[in-house]
């Protein structure tokens, strides 16, 4: 991925001024409310050039149509607009493409939209004036965000209807909604006698002027693929994390269930030939590297504490109580893998689950890095080398197919992590697959307690929904505005589906972070077996650490959710803070400086 040399969190300031602009920057911006820099420069000066010369040469009566300048759009293309009505058609396509419907998108996406929207716009290609780009600019540094319905976008002619609600609080439009705090407000309750709306922000003054947009720049500022844009930046910010954090949960897991590290040997996946298999081996024997609770020794150990251990419960009033005979032939009539030779698809296939869906997201990362420097609008406008002048090219540009096809895939792919992480959790619940850790992971008496039994049902459901919601978006199409416009992406319905799906990964791993982690305590719990005598690996002993020393803040009073847990406890809050971990990469961090993970 293409990084800023800060993380997001770190980074203070960004700017558009070289219309260049990295994930990491539009996370910053977007989630960590990172100030925007005046637009200013060469590019600044580009852009009012090309103003300059459309209000010259373009705008008059006598002027050729040219589309959205002085024509309608869509359908309405060879309708021509005469100059004393552009004004008036501005303020007019902003409310009536205002059609945005459902539950409001985050305000993290708006962001991210109205700082993508800004950079596009930056280019020089789009025909706007500089007041535009400034004023997207100023919304994001005075956290004016526009409530945004999520339903709506076609993904074709760009992200029409949620790119024109932010349209609309551009302009004052008293019907808009913004976010004051928690609350929506209409820009009228807000406004004051000169129409600028004032409001406080984040405990501060705010006062925003709104614009009369002039020729095109409606059009500019709502033709662009920028929203389902700012959802695949998050996307592939946060699905980096996760498929580094889902090679760490399963090497957790192979160290609970005392696996085999053959599956893992470097010459074995080199025969494949697949970069993201071979990528994810090599995780994977890092962070075991060092490990002693994986060989047969181990299970030996631990199979003799454990069923030494049940068989005494059993015949606790028993005169064969301590009897070794007993004790042994109870021993001998238990199924018993010294060793394991190879274990099921859910540990020993690993590098080509997760590896396949590494190589994946480089693809959809690949085309996101190119939509980052892309221009979507249309009309654009080229700067003409016959003549000193300008011209406008019609095409396509807002058409939202690569981004679409590519979010598909990136759903189908996160999906497939969540469904293997979940037949390890299924195992580590079971004695019989689990090699021998206590029924559903239970740390107190069985039966008294249900240990982490409910977990699995909850990573069931979540892998359940991930299958409907891969269901890919870009197949369907409905013909709009009179079969002008009669194929669409639905691109942006691709990025909101492939946003759940990577929040509902998020939530399996925590829970396969959480099994994982009680079944090491559990599989450690006797003298015998400690991790004293078998260490965990070089990295999963980090990782293990980390997650059972982490301390959380709740309503002021300081928590650590991930000791080992005996009798039931409240889940929910466990799984709340795992995820919180998981989401934030703050495993993935605690790692970093062993330098385990490859690209």
């Amino acid at each position: 991925m293409q990084h800023s040399k800060q993380r997001p969190e770190e980074v203070g300031f960004v700017s558009v001024n070289d219309g260049e602009l990295t994930v990491d920057q539009v996370i910053a911006v977007a989630r960590h409310y990172a100030r925007v820099e005046q637009f200013a420069g060469k590019k600044r000066r580009e852009v009012e050039a090309v103003r300059k010369y459309i209000e010259d040469n373009w705008l008059s009566d006598s002027a050729p149509p040219r589309y959205s300048f002085n024509t309608g759009v869509g359908v309405l293309k060879n309708v021509r607009i005469s100059r004393d009505q552009i004004e008036k058609f501005q303020e007019l396509y902003v409310k009536s493409h205002s059609v945005g419907v459902g539950e409001p998108l985050e305000i993290e996406t708006v962001r991210a939209s109205m700082l993508l929207q800004a950079n596009a716009l930056s280019k020089g290609y789009s025909g706007v004036r500089v007041l535009v780009i400034d004023k997207l600019i100023e919304m994001l540094n005075k956290r004016i965000h526009p409530v945004v319905p999520e339903q709506g976008s076609l993904g074709a002619s760009g992200d029409l209807a949620p790119l024109t609600h932010v349209a609309a609080v551009m302009v004052g439009e008293g019907e808009a909604e913004i976010w004051v705090g928690n609350e929506r407000k209409e820009l009228e309750s807000l406004k004051d006698g000169a129409g600028n709306l004032r409001l406080i922000n984040n405990g501060e003054e705010v006062i925003f002027q709104p614009i009369r947009l002039q020729a095109k720049e409606a059009v500019s500022l709502t033709n662009a693929t920028t929203f389902m844009l700012a959802i695949a930046v998050r996307l592939v910010h946060d699905a980096e994390i996760l498929l580094q954090d889902a090679d760490i949960a399963a090497a957790l897991s192979l160290e609970a269930m005392m696996g085999e590290t053959g599956a893992f040997a470097e010459e074995l996946h080199d025969l494949r030939r697949q970069p993201g298999q071979i990528a994810t081996a090599k995780n994977v024997r890092n962070l075991i590297d060092g490990s002693k609770r994986m060989t047969s020794e181990a299970r030996v150990a631990y199979f003799n504490a454990s069923t030494e251990k049940q068989l005494k419960a059993r015949l606790q009033n028993s005169e064969l109580a301590n009897s070794v005979d007993a004790i042994t032939k109870y021993k001998l009539t238990h199924e018993f893998e010294k060793n394991r030779i190879q274990d099921a698809y859910s540990l020993r296939c690993v590098p080509q689950v997760h590896g396949a869906c590494k190589d994946a997201f480089q693809f959809v990362n690949s085309v996101v890095q190119r939509e980052l420097t892309a221009v979507t609008d249309n009309p654009v406008i080229f700067r003409n080398t016959n003549v000193d002048g300008y011209e406008s090219k019609s095409g396509g540009n807002f058409h939202g197919e690569p981004l679409a096809l590519a979010l598909d895939f990136l759903a189908i792919s996160l999906s497939e992590i969540a469904s293997i992480s979940e037949r390890r959790v299924f195992r580590m619940l079971s004695p019989a697959m689990s090699f021998g850790l206590p029924r559903n992971l239970t740390g107190g008496e069985a039966g008294l307690n249900s240990g982490y039994m409910l977990l699995q049902y909850t990573a069931a459901q979540l892998v359940s929904e991930n299958k409907i919601l891969s269901h890919p978006a870009s197949v369907d199409s409905v013909p709009t505005s009179d079969n002008q416009e009669d194929h669409v992406s639905m691109g942006f319905t691709a990025a909101c589906k492939a946003l759940k799906v990577c929040r509902n990964v998020q939530y399996v791993l925590a829970i396969e972070f959480l099994c994982a982690v009680q079944a090491l305590h559990l599989s450690a719990s006797e003298p015998q077996t400690s991790f004293e005598v078998f260490p965990l690996g070089k990295g999963t002993g980090v990782a293990f650490n980390y997650i059972q020393n982490f301390q959380g803040k709740s309503d002021g009073k300081t928590i650590t959710p991930f000791k080992l847990m005996r009798d039931d406890e409240f889940l929910h809050s466990q799984i709340r803070w795992m995820h919180k971990l998981v989401a934030s990469g703050l495993i993935v961090r605690a790692l970093n400086n062993l330098e385990l993970f490859n690209s």
